[in-house]
């Protein structure tokens, strides 16, 4: 995961640069940071489909032969706490303990959704 959405997700891994997509054209990972729109839905469920079947047309992989059922469902919670803008029952419990609260206020975004402003 990280070597394309970066260690806080933020989809600035280093692979990120070189990513293309189908059609040979640049894309750029997810930024679960500031993301809003998401490509195929957004709820756990959809999340827990995107691990287990890829997203055709982008880099984004099927890990179905790589990682169990469960872990899949681990990494879907663990996304939500990552989604500061987001708000998700796994948001909310990460920022219930002290570690999260520092976190994810340290991780909040400032400014517009086209970045004008931004501070992270």
């Amino acid at each position: 995961c990280w070597k394309c959405h970066g260690q806080e997700g933020r989809g600035d891994g280093p692979s990120a640069a070189t990513l293309t997509d189908s059609n040979d054209q640049p894309i750029r990972p997810y930024n679960f940071a500031a993301g809003t729109r998401f490509k195929c839905g957004e709820t756990n469920q959809d999340l827990y489909k995107i691990f287990m079947t890829g997203l055709d047309g982008t880099p984004m992989p099927s890990f179905a032969d790589l990682i169990k059922p469960e872990e899949a469902w681990d990494l879907v919670h663990y996304l939500r706490t990552l989604q500061v803008t987001h708000d998700s029952r796994e948001l909310t419990l990460w920022k219930s303990t002290k570690e999260g609260a520092e976190i994810v206020k340290a991780a909040t975004i400032t400014g517009t959704p086209t970045g004008s402003g931004i501070k992270q």
